[in-house]
């Protein structure tokens, strides 16, 4: 009886591992609902703990059916910084805090510091929250994150270099829902049912 025990719980390890390591199969797609005040948009925070570069953000975005998170109200940016205000998604570094990527950018040529801001899923670009100073352009800075100033995590933004420092996370926006995250978990929860079953 032991040792059928063992079995099964080591398939389910087995079968939980395979879960994790699809990066697509996450179930934490969350609908800011407009009984809430909200767009009826889902969001998505993925945290990087090695950190990623914002095109790379960008790529995973969309790899997950989304894009990179648009900021349009002060309500949405509450909303979507409630989503990332914990450790694993900021960089403390210098005394300063810097938070996952979001999707703003500055196309090449524009007025410095803060000219040409734009959202990359084209919406306008009729609300900000910089923290004070911000934008600065400090060494070719023209991507978008959640930032402080100091070391507690705050809703306002800064403009970094898309490169720079190694950000460890990012939010992904939809206006729909993502069918193929909710597909890729339903595969490997029957795969994990088939494993437990064949074990007993």
């Amino acid at each position: 009886m032991e040792r059928r025990m063992r079995k099964v719980s080591v398939s389910v390890l087995a079968g939980a591992s395979c879960l994790v390591a699809l990066p697509a199969a996450r179930a934490d797609w969350i609908q800011w609902s407009s009984s809430q005040g909200g767009n009826d948009h889902f969001y998505n925070a993925v945290s990087v703990p090695g950190g990623l570069t914002w095109q790379e953000a960008r790529v995973g975005a969309e790899s997950l059916g989304g894009y990179l998170v648009t900021l349009t109200s002060e309500a949405e940016n509450t909303f979507v910084f409630g989503l990332v205000d914990s450790p694993e998604f900021w960089f403390p570094s210098g005394g300063h805090n810097h938070g996952p990527w979001l999707g703003g950018l500055q196309p090449p040529g524009s007025p410095e510091p803060g000219g040409g801001w734009e959202w990359m899923s084209g919406e306008p670009w009729d609300y900000t929250n910089w923290h004070p100073a911000q934008p600065d352009n400090d060494g070719d800075q023209d991507r978008l994150i959640f930032y402080s100033s100091d070391m507690f995590r705050a809703a306002t933004w800064d403009d970094l270099g898309g490169s720079q420092v190694p950000i460890r996370g990012y939010v992904v926006e939809s206006a729909v829902p993502v069918p193929g995250t909710l597909a890729l978990m339903s595969v490997g929860l029957v795969a994990l049912k088939r494993r437990t079953r064949a074990a007993s």
